[in-house]
């Protein structure tokens, strides 16, 4: 209790909830390191996108005064680093004294003279409004610095208030990554508060249910709550915060911290009661330990073949999972040396769940055959959906329909379009520069090109900036006099006065580099890879030999999620197989026997996948990695099963009569067991995320698949496959 305490500052700050880019993924990643170089050149790419819609129109004055006025406010805002608005957007005019920039609005602007001018800068207009000028546009981004995800959440906040102080609420949608990352914030915050009140409060009635004893309840509660405050703490000593998957932690440490607790129960409860409770006790926690041990460490073996995964994100959810449960397997000795005295052995409990198996296993022999061919053909239907599944990530998809996320998303392609922004570079060939006639031209020919592709929205590059100039100074000549170079060099040299502030970010003197941000629909990692392989080949019959086209920002990241994901799950499953079989081995020390327990609950996993693959579940950051888990959850009564099973061969018994007396031993704590795992993860449906109830939803389907598997298939496939011969045969 004293860890607790000295940990409670760190609880405190682990239960703040980050789900930002550092969270994912590994800092070495070569696609991070790309990401933090577009940080260096041209700034954040994080941009919040804020849509201002008006039926009838927003060029008037009143508008006006309120774009200007909105645009002030957001400058005054620290994190701010640059804003592309109608507040603060000028256009290039020409007159007999030459050529100049000046606001594109005052406060005392005519709406018909500033709808002239932007009728006249096509480049202008397509950034700030919709064709119609019934909505617009501001960009926000903001400043790069080592703390920006700590921050993100008071920045939106400052953001979003500037603007519901001026506009209406209903006719103002923010979209963007950061927005997506704080609306994972948010329901993580709110699952981990359900699950931790909702988990205790189901998982210890339950058990006040089954054994009608305080003292049992007691022990329950103070055995899993400190092993969840001890994981929590020292998750935020190492200076992590939950995200949409350790906000999980919690409910898996009081599910399975419970299973180790009932297994202990219910072998203080078969005991003789001629002993004393203290005898019982300790003897009950003797007899139990190694079996307990193994099947903690075989379940901590499937949270750690996490840490092959690619993403940071998993890496942290396996290793303090596994931490939980193996704090969970100690603390339930701890507290069992103190609390089980308290109370005497039962018989009650055991007896009505052993005879519920028991009429079970009688039904089974009785209709042996039928029941052989139903879970065959069941099982292979199941199995034939595996060649369905596939894999893939979509962000919105993690949200439920009726979030604001998502209705400002529809909202925002509704009124403006599509909107989310892939960033892209161009990198000019060697002794080639930005502003070269064949790279201006190249660019134009890209984004006109782009917009002509599939919910594809307006795109913005550094070409932009020479188009207006030229169109500005030149009129109907502009479009010839890109092929001069001595013109563009000029204009070149002309438009950092113009955009002082803006064209810094479009293009990188130093690197000779400039940047193209497309505007797209929100799309799945899937379809994004196949889109920006379209933008890749288009770009390269745009540019030729004249400069190469590389993907950077966020996108790309988001892409290799896909990658991650597969190679995630193939690589956790194959060693979450390989490290429970040696630790079965291990402990039952019979290789026919280890290989029968592994073989049998990898059907359980099968199933459960089969089903992803009839009902298009994706595997995806939910999804990853829960091959590996289920396996190393559901082996856990399996190895309880063998222990005892293969004691009694060592006594002699036979193995039709070992199998009898096992589940006349272990069959009320093996229903207890599934009974209590499947109810509590059935409490991860209920989730807000989509990753939780995804995650509950399938581990429920795969307990249920692994009582059916330990209650039915086990015992038929030791009957046909282990027949070695006792001295009492």
């Amino acid at each position: 209790m004293a860890s607790v305490f000295v940990l409670l500052p760190y609880i405190k700050s682990a239960v703040e909830v980050d789900n930002s880019l550092s969270v994912w993924f590994l800092k070495d990643d070569p696609e991070v390191k790309k990401y933090y170089d577009f940080h260096e050149k041209f700034g954040n790419d994080e941009i919040v996108i804020a849509i201002i819609e008006n039926p009838k129109s927003v060029l008037t004055s009143l508008y006006f005064r309120k774009f200007i006025e909105v645009t002030k406010e957001l400058e005054k805002i620290s994190e701010v680093r640059m804003i592309l608005g109608p507040g603060n957007s000028n256009f290039i005019s020409k007159s007999v004294f030459g050529v100049f920039s000046e606001p594109l609005i005052n406060i005392n602007s005519e709406p018909a003279q500033v709808k002239e001018n932007l009728e006249a800068s096509p480049f202008l207009k397509e950034q700030l409004f919709n064709s119609k000028y019934t909505s617009t546009r501001f960009l926000i981004s903001f400043k790069s610095s080592p703390n920006f995800d700590q921050q993100r959440t008071l920045i939106l906040q400052k953001v979003k208030t500037i603007f519901n102080k001026h506009f209406e609420s209903e006719q103002t949608y923010f979209g963007g990554i950061g927005v997506v990352y704080e609306g994972l914030n948010q329901l993580s915050k709110s699952d981990f508060g359900f699950f931790l009140s909702l988990g205790y409060l189901v998982m210890f009635l339950l058990i006040f249910f089954i054994y009608r004893k305080f003292t049992i309840l007691l022990y329950s509660f103070i055995t899993v709550s400190t092993a969840t405050c001890i994981t929590l703490g020292l998750y935020g000593l190492f200076g992590f915060q939950l995200n949409l998957m350790t906000v999980l932690i919690p409910c898996i440490l009081i599910v399975l911290g419970i299973m180790d607790i009932i297994h202990i129960l219910n072998e203080y409860n078969e005991l003789s009661t001629d002993k004393n409770n203290k005898e019982n006790a300790l003897l009950a926690l003797r007899n139990v330990w190694r079996p307990c041990l193994f099947t903690s460490l075989t379940t901590m073996a499937g949270f750690l073949s996490l840490l092959t995964s690619p993403l940071a994100i998993l890496q942290q959810f396996g290793v303090f999972a596994a931490l939980g449960i193996f704090l969970c397997l100690i603390l339930s000795y701890l507290f069992g040396v103190i609390f089980l005295p308290l109370a005497a052995p039962s018989k009650t409990i055991i007896f009505n769940t052993q005879k519920l198996v028991n009429s079970f296993l009688k039904w089974l022999n009785k209709y042996q055959r039928k029941v052989i061919i139903g879970s065959f053909f069941l099982f292979l239907v199941c199995f034939i959906g595996l060649i369905f599944l596939k894999s893939d990530t979509y962000t919105l998809g993690y949200f439920p329909e009726n979030n604001k996320v998502v209705q400002d998303d529809r909202k925002i392609q509704s009124a403006w379009g599509a909107y989310m922004p892939v960033e892209l570079i161009v990198i000019p060939a060697k002794g080639k520069n930005l502003h070269d006639p064949e790279i201006i031209k190249g660019a134009i020919k890209f984004t006109t090109a782009t917009n002509q592709m599939s919910g594809a929205g307006k795109a913005f590059g550094f070409h932009t900036f020479y188009q207006a100039a030229l169109q500005a100074q030149y009129g109907n000549k502009a479009e010839k006099l890109l092929s001069s170079k001595g013109t563009l060099k000029i204009i070149h040299q002309q438009i950092p006065l113009y955009y002082p502030t803006l064209f810094p970010s479009f293009a990188h003197e130093e690197s000779q580099t400039g940047r193209i941000t497309l505007f797209g629909n929100m799309l799945s990692a899937k379809e994004l890879n196949l889109k920006i392989d379209t933008l890749l080949r288009i770009g390269k019959n745009a540019f030729g030999n004249s400069a190469s086209l590389e993907p950077s920002g966020y996108q790309p990241m988001y892409v290799n999620i896909v990658k991650y994901v597969t190679e995630s799950q193939i690589k956790s499953l194959f060693i979450s197989a390989l490290l429970i079989f040696l630790l079965v081995f291990i402990f039952i020390g019979d290789l026919r026997l280890t290989f029968l327990a592994t073989l049998t609950n990898l059907i359980p996993v099968a199933v459960m996948m089969g089903i992803m693959g009839w009902f298009n579940i994706m595997l995806d950051t939910a999804s990853a990695s829960i091959a590996a888990i289920v396996l190393s959850i559901c082996i856990d009564d399996t190895i309880h099963f063998m222990y005892k099973y293969k004691s009694l061969k060592n006594l002699g018994f036979n193995p039709q009569k070992a199998q009898i007396a096992t589940i006349n031993h272990l069959g009320s704590s093996i229903l207890l067991s599934s009974v209590i795992l499947i109810l509590g993860y059935s409490l991860m449906i209920f989730g807000s995320l989509k990753t939780v109830s995804l995650f509950g939803l399938l581990t429920v389907i795969a307990l249920i698949a692994a009582l059916i598997d330990a209650l039915v298939v086990l015992p038929l496939i030791l009957a046909r496959f282990d027949k070695t011969k006792t001295l009492n045969q």
